[in-house]
């Protein structure tokens, strides 16, 4: 049997009615029939016992009756069924529209769904869904991919907060509550990923809450900043190298800011002008406490300093020479850079960085110098009467250069040919010339083994050698070097002035020598840097010493001058580090045979640039009898 279906249209309502309820009231009616029947029966029976005939008018009342029910039934019935009917039709499409919306709806939900999953897959940070325990229910795939997570369901339930180190712990339960609380989580911590990859993170933790307010899930962003953090790291290291260039320089560097003050100095800076940090910063270089002037002693003013040119044009300044008079009352020379900072399209700098250089000991030569007109003429002659030994200083100066190929032909000539040849043999074409013929001596062989050496070796070979021209002779100092294709350069300086010096020196030493041991002093030479010291045999022999009994060291110096006298000498070390050149000094030293010796000793200071003395040399001579003497005609 075929399944009725309920169509719930209006039309469809409609006909329910117009069928189903006169099937409805016949029945009613063929009820009420049968009832009236079985009233006429009882009434006829009733009749038939009492002999009596059935009354029209009970016949008519009960008709009227039957029928008056009858037709009240019929009009509730009609009457009902319309009102039901319109009731049905309106709950109908009441169910209709709820259906509709409620497909609407769903429909948006799943819109709403598939686009939040969209954004949810498609981040590039590491998305994750947290319950508001904290333990991992979801991540996205790119946050799978940064994290190096190759499998989630070993994640999957765990507590985030345990998948950090101990230490970093207590931020991340922080955050978390923050976010619980309708606030947002934020930390910045290094994590290595699943695989051990070193990674940094910026995190941000929120809280999904319902209608009500009432968090439901937490969202946890993690973006990979590892790059942003070694760029920052590079960024430090580098500041920190170009702090520590700066901070080691011997020139002093200045900051000014674009209104001229200075924020920046280094240390030279300070001992340059004499001023300290709290002295300068804040400050304009015209506010500092010194006076400026030009080379020729007028006033420099002070909106001409390189500094403020340089704020106020744009324009570097370089080498600009300065006179500085500090507080104390010194002058110091210094030459000054200034260099701006702009800001991308920016006419006028935002600030200037100035270097400067103390040349006051240069300064202070070259016054000495000029002021020394006799030692200038002195010089000047000098010059002149030696003025054809230094040109043929200058000629011998000139290298020699040749490229040799791998078939010994010279590709280049030698600057000065007339090295190796006269006159008339340096008109020769070099070009065509081999090695063997170029050095046209029975040495030729020995050349040629040299540059063989090199094109086998590939190594650079360093080597003196010497040359006659006639009745001359010349010394160079030759470098030969491989290059591509068996090609070598040779390359030759002439140190025959050299070859004389060292000739020179070493007679003069010989000389020196000899005058040290004829001479009447006893000499002495002490490097303060190494405490190396050295003692002559004349020195020694004062003492009643060979040479060869007393050790050069310092201890014999301490062994054998008095303390107080050696003592008195260390003092003017120190007094000295900022005085004069020399001094002059009797001292007492103990004598082999237990006498005591009276010298009067002469000595020199050698200072470094900062005037400490780094070296002594002194002369001593024996005035022992001379004192004795003095005594006795007292």
């Amino acid at each position: 049997m075929k399944k009725a279906h309920w169509h719930s249209s209006p039309q469809a309502i409609n006909r329910f009615f117009q069928h189903n309820w006169i099937s409805l009231l016949i029945g009613i009616l063929s009820t009420i029939g049968v009832l009236f029947l079985w009233k006429l029966e009882l009434l006829e029976e009733q009749a038939y016992q009492i002999q009596q005939p059935l009354p029209i008018s009970n016949i008519i009342l009960g008709g009227g009756l039957v029928m008056s029910w009858t037709m009240a039934l019929l009009f509730y019935f009609v009457q009902h069924s319309a009102q039901n009917a319109r009731r049905v039709i309106q709950i109908n499409q009441k169910l209709q529209d709820e259906i509709a919306q409620h497909q609407m709806t769903e429909s948006i939900l799943r819109e709403s769904e598939a686009f939040n999953r969209s954004i949810f897959e498609n981040n590039a940070d590491c998305l994750k869904v947290l319950d508001l325990e904290g333990s991992l229910i979801a991540m996205n795939e790119n946050g799978k991919c940064l994290m190096e997570i190759d499998n989630f369901d070993k994640f999957r339930g765990k507590e985030w907060v345990q998948l950090w180190e101990e230490a970093k712990q207590a931020i991340v339960v922080r955050a978390i509550e923050v976010a619980k609380a309708g606030g947002v989580g934020h930390f910045q911590e290094f994590r290595p990923t699943a695989k051990g990859t070193p990674k940094w993170w910026d995190v941000l933790v929120i809280a999904l809450s319902d209608s009500e307010g009432n968090p439901q899930r937490l969202i946890s962003t993690s973006r990979d900043i590892t790059a942003s953090k070694q760029a920052e790291a590079k960024l430090r290291e580098s500041e920190e190298r170009y702090r520590s260039v700066i901070a080691a320089m011997s020139e002093g560097v200045i900051l000014h800011q674009a209104d001229g003050q200075i924020t920046a100095c280094n240390k030279s800076a300070e001992q340059i002008l004499g001023l300290s940090p709290d002295q300068m910063m804040g400050h304009t270089s015209i506010d500092l406490d010194y006076r400026t002037f030009k080379e020729d002693g007028s006033p420099f003013p002070g909106d001409t300093h390189p500094a403020m040119v340089t704020l106020r044009t744009g324009q570097p300044q370089s080498n600009v020479l300065m006179g500085i008079c500090k507080g104390d009352g010194t002058n110091s020379w210094i030459t000054i850079n200034s260099q701006p900072l702009f800001h991308p399209e920016e006419s006028l700098p935002y600030a200037v960085v100035t270097s400067f250089a103390d040349i006051t000991d240069r300064k202070q030569a070259e016054i000495k110098l000029q002021l020394s007109k006799e030692e200038l003429q002195l010089l000047t002659q000098k010059l002149r009467f030696s003025e054809q030994k230094l040109r043929t200083v200058f000629e011998a100066m000139t290298d020699v250069v040749l490229s040799i190929d791998a078939d010994n032909q010279i590709e280049v000539a030698p600057t000065n040919p007339n090295r190796f040849y006269d006159r008339e043999a340096a008109n020769i074409n070099l070009l065509e010339l081999t090695v063997e013929q170029f050095f046209n001596s029975p040495d030729h062989d020995n050349w040629f083994n040299r540059v063989q050496q090199v094109r086998e070796s590939q190594q650079t070979l360093h080597f003196d050698y010497r040359l006659t021209q006639g009745d001359r002779e010349f010394w160079f100092a030759a470098s030969i070097a491989p290059m591509p294709s068996n090609d070598v350069i040779w390359v030759a300086h002439d140190i025959s002035h050299r070859k004389q010096a060292e000739e020179v020196l070493h007679q003069a030493k010989e000389q020196f020598g000899l005058a040290i041991q004829a001479s009447y002093y006893g000499f002495w030479d002490w490097n303060l840097r190494t405490d190396e010291i050295y003692f002559s045999p004349r020195w020694k022999e004062m003492l009643g010493y060979a040479d060869s009994e007393l050790p050069n060291t310092l201890d014999t110096f301490i062994a054998c001058a008095f303390e107080e006298d050696f003592r008195t000498k260390l003092q003017l070390i120190e007094d000295n580090n900022s005085g004069t050149d020399y001094h002059l000094m009797t001292q007492r030293f103990h004598h082999k045979n237990g006498s005591v010796v009276h010298v009067l000793s002469r000595v020199i200071y050698v200072k470094d640039d900062r005037g400490n003395v780094v070296r002594m040399i002194g002369a001593h001579s024996d005035i022992t009898e001379t004192l004795v003497q003095d005594k006795t005609l007292q």
